[in-house]
């Protein structure tokens, strides 16, 4: 690329910032950017934006030269369309010139082999490196069953009925309050013994967050842990909880995120592991974006990213979803919340909802509900109903495989005609 059509490049995508400061949401590298000048500018920007604008005032006082640049470039006229075509372009010639400064390192020993190899790891991309992009052996790998999640606890019913497969995007749908969390949570602490997990907790304060991890993983009532003052055993079993969530291979991020924000992180993990991660994002409805778009555009401009890092190799990605409202006796796809996209660009939808009524014959809300797991859009593996009990004091789903349903037939394998 010439160094002019490159400026040209970095000044275009400057200008959308400018224009459009929400997009400070996301990710932005200042090693992107060739010319001193815009890197010093974008980090100008960063400091002094203030919600959608920027503030022109403080960013004078900062620095009369960005300032100048900032108000040439905001009498562009730039559509925000543009703004992943011309980010994905930046970012694809950065790393092209990170490739060719890495070589020339390798070639005048100032770096070993193993070093060139780890570096160019850390951010090739498919078009650059690649040949035709199949595998030698791809018989092997349409025929092996390494492809689908090494669930533990969650085996029978996401792996050997369902066939939740790696580097898919699966929604959890459900209706508020329907424990949708709860199941994430208790999926995230099962994968976690095989791969990193990253969840995004968009929803609970931190406090929320780890009661229910710790209720989960002790049978601690979540209730009990306010105030509590433990006895010898509770305290045994909270420590060796602690310890083993502290293993570095379970990671939450929590407070307000863009989809973007999401995919840096997951780029940034899957070059610190060297292998894909598992994501859950808690949930869709909640990640930040431009609100000048209607709802149903910010989820659908979510659901791309997602299901990109998905379907690059880089995570296997979990969603939780909202079901409105209208039919709830009967939930399905079309009660998916906000956009059709959710639908569209899930590899796997489910959709959690009570099978029995969630109150005993006195109005009292039950401890133990046995609920359906609908699997209403499943690419790779079966469509089926699946039966779980959730034991709510305890934030725990139980797998009830082999166990009889109400009316006497085992639910959990029940094929959708």
């Amino acid at each position: 690329m010439k160094a002019e059509t490159q400026l040209e490049l970095e000044q275009d995508y400057l200008a959308i910032l400018c224009l459009f400061p929400n997009y400070f949401d996301d990710y932005q590298d200042p090693r992107w950017f060739t010319c001193p000048e815009y890197r010093t500018l974008l980090q100008d920007l960063a400091e002094c934006r203030e919600g959608t604008k920027i503030n022109a005032a403080k960013l004078k006082a900062r620095n009369t030269e960005s300032a100048k640049l900032f108000g040439q470039l905001l009498s562009a006229a730039f559509s925000q369309a543009e703004y992943h075509d011309l980010r994905g372009e930046l970012e694809k010639s950065a790393r092209a010139r990170e490739i060719v400064e890495a070589a020339e390192m390798l070639s005048d020993g100032k770096i070993g082999i193993e070093q060139f190899k780890k570096r160019i790891d850390s951010y090739s991309d498919l078009d650059l490196l690649s040949d035709n992009g199949l595998p030698d052996d791809m018989i092997g790998l349409i025929t092996s069953s390494s492809s689908v999640l090494k669930f533990d606890k969650y085996r029978h019913t996401f792996g050997d009925t369902l066939g939740i497969s790696e580097n898919t995007l699966t929604t959890i749908a459900a209706y508020t309050s329907r424990g949708k969390s709860a199941l994430a949570l208790n999926l995230a602490n099962d994968l976690r013994k095989s791969y990193p997990v990253v969840y995004f907790n968009l929803e609970m304060n931190k406090r929320g967050f780890v009661s229910r991890l710790m209720s989960m993983n002790t049978g601690i009532p979540i209730k009990k842990f306010c105030g509590m003052n433990p006895d010898p055993g509770q305290t045994e079993l909270m420590e060796k909880a602690e310890r083993s969530l502290n293993d570095g291979n379970f990671i939450a991020v929590h407070g307000s995120r863009s989809a973007g924000s999401v995919q840096e992180v997951v780029k940034q993990l899957y070059g610190r592991f060297g292998r894909p991660v598992v994501v859950f994002v808690d949930h869709i409805h909640y990640l930040t974006g431009d609100m000048k778009l209607l709802e149903r555009d910010r989820i659908s401009e979510a659901m791309k990213v997602l299901n990109a890092l998905a379907k690059d190799g880089k995570a296997t990605v979990f969603v939780l979803a909202q079901l409105n409202r209208e039919g709830e006796s009967k939930a399905g796809l079309r009660n998916l919340q906000g956009s059709s996209a959710i639908e569209q660009d899930s590899d796997n939808v489910l959709i959690l909802e009570p099978a029995e009524d969630e109150t005993d014959g006195f109005g009292t809300a039950k401890k133990d509900l046995h609920m359906y797991l609908k699997a209403m859009k499943v690419r790779d593996g079966t469509q089926a109903r699946c039966s779980l009990l959730f034991r709510k004091d305890r934030q725990q789903f139980v797998e009830e495989y082999g166990s009889q349903g109400r009316t006497g037939k085992s639910p959990e394998r029940q094929l959708w005609a």
